[in-house]
């Protein structure tokens, strides 16, 4: 199983076991979520949404309760969680100012970034539950997350071209 985003944060792929990929993209313009199968077909999978930062797919989540995918909508500044048919699976996570980045963390949680308000904060992956604030110092407008092999969250900065890492 591979997920991979792409450096803005508006589409990533899926790998099934099997080897088939599956593309997610959201759409500023449009308010969109689709879904780009692995025969070139699509589906939209909502519109609903106001200004999408970043889409995010949860593999683990398979097994358990369906597939999860993540949505940073940045007009109305909530996470919007999905299933991959496209049903709110558990909407309205709010957020901070302007969600834009988001990783999911070894322990599962969910850690979105806040570039105007310069926090990362952390969600439970599956009922969406506020942990808390991950990261509330020394950010300069987080844009990019992402969790290393050694467990460490690494958080790009967009204002001062630096990352950062954090345990």
């Amino acid at each position: 199983v591979l997920t991979v985003s792409a450096h803005d944060g508006h589409r990533t792929s899926f790998t099934d076991a099997a080897g088939n990929t599956t593309l997610y993209a959201v759409s500023n313009d449009l308010g969109s979520l689709v879904r780009i199968n692995a025969d070139g077909s699509t589906t939209t999978l909502t519109t609903a949404l106001n200004t999408p930062r970043a889409v995010l797919v949860n593999p683990e989540s398979l097994a358990t309760t369906g597939f999860r995918v993540y949505v940073a909508d940045g007009g109305t500044n909530r996470i919007v969680q999905l299933t991959d048919q496209g049903a709110v699976s558990n909407a309205n996570w709010l957020t901070a100012t302007d969600p834009n980045a988001m990783a999911l963390g070894p322990d599962g949680d969910l850690y979105v970034g806040s570039v105007l308000n310069n926090r990362i904060k952390r969600f439970d992956g599956v009922s969406g539950a506020f942990l808390g604030n991950f990261v509330a110092t020394n950010l300069n407008g987080p844009h990019d997350l992402a969790f290393g092999p050694d467990g460490l969250l690494y958080v790009s900065n967009a204002f001062d071209g630096r990352v950062r890492r954090y345990d």
